[in-house]
């Protein structure tokens, strides 16, 4: 008799596309999203803000178990938009109503849950956007983190994430996922869930990065050119930037690459060409400045320049 059908169980659906772009490559092993639901959960979104990944779901009662391939490449921010979010991982449950956010990884399992309608934006922000620091992840994974002042200003950045225009930039949306990840630093560093070095170490590493980022241009700038310049031996450089979670290299890189979008996004430098100034910050083949640029902003120099004249 119509009306009087036994409600169907929840059945295992298998949602692929969870922040399925690991640093810009579209060919990259998708992550995988075990849901157990009535209906499946729909993208409302996605967007890629630089090397940072953002995805805005919305659906009815869910639990979501992610399973990964892959060992962690950064840290997980949710923030329930809409409904209420349940997070477990281990022992740790914590439940977020709208405008709370959580942290978690794929470290080890965990799993999510809502009762009934939601909207859940999550963003994924690579550890090496995070300026260093090993984490402490008992201290903000999976835990409440709405006492911290910074958890409320990362809240609100992400709230603006969600109503973003679809037209928004090339160019402006790497510097968003750095605001994004300038706050998951400060939110980390209020939890205490930072390893902090000690004074004098944190001033020589400060001392350090100074004189690299006065010798970027430098060709010969290494580890050994380091270590010289400072009357110190390159297995003690090297053993203070691994405290700092980075290397020499990494540092150089990165920093090289800040200089190169700092001057594709100025206009006094239009008349250049990429290569030409990929090679004044050290980049002598374009193809590898290229491949460097797009994983560490998930955009190419070219696209860069171009979202600055959309017209072009």
């Amino acid at each position: 008799m119509a009306g009087t059908a036994e409600p169907r169980e929840p059945r295992a659906h298998l949602l692929a596309g969870y922040l399925d772009r690991v640093d810009g490559d579209p060919a990259a092993t998708p992550d995988a999203v075990v849901v157990r639901a009535r209906t499946l959960p729909r993208i409302e979104r996605a967007l890629e803000l630089g090397a940072v990944s953002a995805c805005l779901f919305a659906g009815d009662a869910v639990e979501v178990a992610p399973h990964h391939r892959e060992p962690a490449d950064g840290l997980v921010v949710g923030l329930v938009v809409e409904g209420s979010v349940t997070v477990t991982r281990g022992e740790q449950t914590v439940r977020l109503g709208p405008g709370d956010v959580a942290f978690y990884d794929n470290r080890s399992p965990f799993r999510i849950r809502t009762d009934g309608p939601h909207r859940y934006l999550v963003v994924r922000v690579p550890f090496r956007r995070m300026r260093g620091h090993a984490v402490d992840e008992g201290a903000v994974l999976a835990r409440d983190l709405s006492r911290h002042p910074s958890s409320s200003f990362l809240a609100g950045l992400l709230r603006q994430v969600v109503d973003l225009p679809a037209d928004c930039s090339t160019a402006s949306a790497g510097y968003l996922g750095d605001a994004i990840a300038s706050c998951v630093h400060a939110v980390l560093a209020d939890s205490g869930a930072t390893d902090a070095p000690t004074s004098h170490v944190a001033a020589l590493f400060s001392q350090l990065t100074a004189w690299l980022d006065e010798h970027l241009a430098d060709p010969d700038a290494s580890t050994e050119a380091l270590a010289e310049a400072h009357f110190l031996s390159p297995r003690y450089v090297r053993r203070i930037f691994a405290d700092h979670g980075t290397t020499v290299s990494d540092h150089l890189r990165r920093r090289r690459l800040e200089m190169v979008r700092g001057e594709l996004l100025d206009p006094a430098h239009d008349g250049e060409t990429v290569a030409a100034i990929g090679l004044r910050w050290g980049f002598r083949d374009p193809s590898a400045l290229s491949r460097a640029f797009a994983r560490e902003f998930g955009t190419s120099p070219q696209r860069l320049r171009r979202g600055r004249h959309p017209e072009a």
